[in-house]
C-alpha cells in the first residue's frame, strides 16, 4: 500500500499497481472497515500537527471518493466563511477555454491573469494546504465565482490575446470552449 499524490492535490491510497484504460487505480480488495481504521489514525495525526480543517476534507474525500462516498462535491469546501462553489486555476483555463499551446488547460496562464493582470483580492482566494513540515509548505489556491467571472470578462475584453505576461513569464495560449 503506498499514499500516492492524484490530480489537484488529493491524496489517494493505491493498494495494487493495476490500472483500467483510463489510467486511473484499479478497485481496492480492501473493505469500507479497513479504510475507516484507518482514516481515523490518519485524521487523528493530521488534527494533532495542526492542519486546517478545510485540508482535512480534502484528504477524506481523497480516500472515500473512489469508493463511491464523496465526503464534498467537486468545487465545495466545507469549514469556510460559508459553502460555496470555488475553482482550481485549471478548471477556470477548462471552463473558459484558456489552453497550451499542447491543448490542455493553461492554470499558469490563468493565475498570471487573476494575480498579476487583475490582482485579485485574498477574500476571492481560498488556500488550502497539500504538505506542511517545520520547513516547507506546499499548498493550493481555490478561487471563488467572483474570480472565475474576473477572469471571463478580461479575456473578452481584451479580445483573447495569445500571449499572457505574468509576474516573470509570458505564456502562449489558444482558446477552446469546454462542450
Amino acid at each position: 500500500m503506498q499514499i500516492i499524490n492524484q490530480g489537484g492535490g488529493i491524496v489517494t491510497i493505491e493498494t495494487n499497481n493495476e490500472r483500467d484504460d483510463a489510467g486511473r487505480a484499479a478497485a481496492s480488495p480492501h473493505t469500507l472497515g479497513e479504510y475507516n481504521d484507518a482514516v481515523k489514525i490518519i485524521v487523528s495525526a493530521l488534527q494533532n500537527t495542526g492542519t486546517r480543517p478545510e485540508r482535512v476534507i480534502e484528504f477524506l474525500n481523497g480516500i472515500y471518493e473512489p469508493l463511491g462516498i464523496p465526503i464534498a462535491e467537486d468545487g465545495e469546501i466545507t469549514g469556510m466563511r460559508q459553502t460555496q462553489k470555488t475553482y482550481t486555476a485549471t478548471k477556470i483555463a477548462g471552463l473558459l477555454g484558456i489552453n497550451s499551446l499542447y491543448g490542455f488547460p493553461h492554470a499558469h496562464a490563468v493565475s498570471a491573469i487573476l494575480n498579476h493582470n487583475l490582482r485579485i483580492g485574498e477574500e476571492h482566494k481560498l488556500e488550502l494546504i497539500l504538505f506542511e513540515t517545520e520547513n516547507i509548505t506546499v499548498y493550493y489556491t481555490r478561487y471563488d465565482e467572483y474570480a472565475l467571472e474576473r477572469v471571463r470578462e478580461w479575456v473578452d475584453r481584451n479580445g483573447q490575446p495569445n500571449e499572457v505576461d505574468g509576474a516573470y513569464y509570458t505564456y502562449y495560449i489558444h482558446y477552446k470552449r469546454e462542450q
